[in-house]
């Protein structure tokens, strides 16, 4: 009798027909799985209208900028960290709405500049732009106060770039407040977080004069006043070469002692924030602003001096 052979286009093995049951089987139970998520993130997202910029000198920065919902532009809008903020003035299509907490939210507890966690201790924070998600939206979110808000603010050689906003749906009617006086009132009313302010001096450091000084104590005596405690985060990532106010270690030293006295002697109620990048990758060589031999700075960072910038100290004093 002739064997018969099989046809490989007609007839599959046991083993071929269980592969791909295996293989649809898994790709049912993906498409199930993805359908799940999908059903749970349209529950649990709240439903907020959230208004998102881009600006026009495509750093971060201010001037005019254009919402990218189709609404109207505003000018002088804040920048974010990327560059610098336009001329001061409020951004009409954000709400600014006021602090209510109607009991949802945890508040925190017994947070204080002059009480910061010692060393392995952490206080969870968030740095939010306030001209498209505001602190109290923030905490409804996460159902619990941050201990630390922060948002960047620049600084030119004028001052402190701030603004002036109108609350929205105010029990104690229309208001007018600085961005500083309305965030203070969120933060005390949500639950008693420390406000954080990034100054970031955009003009560099010889551009920060004492009545530029001042513009910041200004701003944080407006929230002390209001109950709320601050942190100055000045320059921050001062270590690095990518920022105007970077790799210059006397003036920026000098700087930050200036900002410090001076808010000492305004109040009790602040603190300065030493804020350098991670360390790894130091001296992050090529930024823009990182010194070449010949500039005083090179010679400043060159602690050991043998001609290099690194990490490695003078093995005896000088």
């Amino acid at each position: 009798m002739p064997k018969l052979h099989r046809h490989p286009a007609v007839y599959s093995t046991g083993r071929e027909r269980r592969k791909r049951r295996l293989i649809i089987t898994l790709v049912l139970t993906l498409l199930i799985l993805a359908g799940i998520a999908a059903a749970v993130l349209l529950l649990i997202v709240p439903q907020t209208r959230i208004v998102t910029w881009s600006t026009g000198d495509g750093g971060g920065g201010g001037g005019q900028g254009q919402p990218s919902d189709g609404s109207a532009a505003a000018t002088g809008g804040q920048g974010g960290e990327g560059g610098p903020g336009g001329a001061a003035g409020e951004n009409p299509a954000f709400p600014y709405p006021c602090g209510i907490n109607d009991g949802s939210v945890k508040r925190v507890q017994g947070l204080s500049v002059s009480n910061l966690p010692k060393e392995g201790g952490v206080y969870l924070g968030t740095s939010l732009d306030w001209s498209t998600i505001d602190p109290r939206a923030w905490s409804a979110y996460l159902g619990h106060s941050a201990s630390i808000v922060d948002r960047f603010f620049h600084l030119d050689d004028s001052g402190l770039l701030t603004w002036d906003v109108s609350p929205t749906n105010c029990s104690t009617g229309p208001q007018r407040l600085t961005v500083f006086q309305w965030a203070a009132n969120i933060l005390q009313e949500m639950g008693g977080s420390i406000m954080s302010i990034t100054v970031t001096p955009d003009k560099g450091l010889e551009a920060v004069t004492d009545s530029v000084i001042a513009t910041i104590v200004k701003a944080v005596k407006d929230v002390n006043d209001l109950g709320v405690e601050v942190l100055v985060r000045f320059g921050h990532e001062m270590n690095g070469g990518w920022y105007i106010w970077g790799q210059n270690p006397r003036l920026y030293r000098d700087t930050f002692a200036r900002i410090s006295q001076a808010i000492k002697r305004s109040t009790t109620k602040a603190a300065m924030v030493w804020a350098p990048n991670n360390g790894d990758g130091y001296p992050f060589g090529g930024g823009q602003y990182t010194p070449k031999r010949g500039d005083p700075r090179f010679t400043e960072m060159d602690t050991n001096g043998d001609g290099v910038i690194d990490t490695k100290v003078r093995s005896k004093p000088p």
